[in-house]
């Protein structure tokens, strides 16, 4: 009888899931993220360092995937922690993020929050990275705001009826 319960009760788990899933929405949407390093002109050499490196701000960027995404945030998977010498995840670093909804391209700043590396057992290792959302323009917030509404409606549709697939005549 105890075998019977935990299978009813692993099911009504399944079968819920889908409703109660956080606010992040799953996704697997291409992201470039880019770093715009602040360097601080207040010395000659700092001036000639600031000449020559700017031409380079544009190599400082990466393509991943997002792992999730809400109104406030996001998670995205990189093959890397570091942008030249600038770590993704550290104080005063903004992240220029710009993503590829169905709609169009979602340009964001973020700031990162936290880091983990994934996919240790494998050669390769990639890192998943939280972001919080520091600026967005209005037209964005309104593009995110359609992108999640419409990944709501396709989730809820998803989810199939319950289907127990007891046998309780066995003893």
């Amino acid at each position: 009888m105890e075998e019977v319960f935990r299978s009813l009760v692993g099911r009504f788990n399944e079968s819920v899931r889908g409703y109660l899933k956080p606010s992040r929405k799953p996704s697997c949407l291409p992201v470039l993220v880019s770093i715009r390093p602040n360097i601080h002109t207040t010395s000659l050499l700092t001036n000639r360092l600031a000449e020559t490196y700017a031409p380079k701000r544009k190599d400082l960027s990466i393509l991943g995937e997002t792992q999730d995404i809400s109104e406030n945030g996001l998670s995205f998977i990189v093959a890397s922690i570091r942008l030249g010498e600038h770590y993704l995840v550290s104080d005063g670093t903004v992240l220029e993020l710009e993503i590829d909804l169905p709609e169009g391209k979602l340009h964001v700043k973020a700031v990162g929050c936290r880091y983990e590396q994934i996919d240790l057992d494998c050669s390769v290792s990639r890192f998943l990275v939280g972001a919080r959302f520091i600026e967005v323009s209005a037209k964005d917030k309104i593009l995110l705001a359609e992108y999640l509404e419409a990944e709501k409606r396709s989730r809820k549709n998803k989810v199939k009826n319950v289907q127990w697939g007891l046998d309780l005549t066995r003893p």
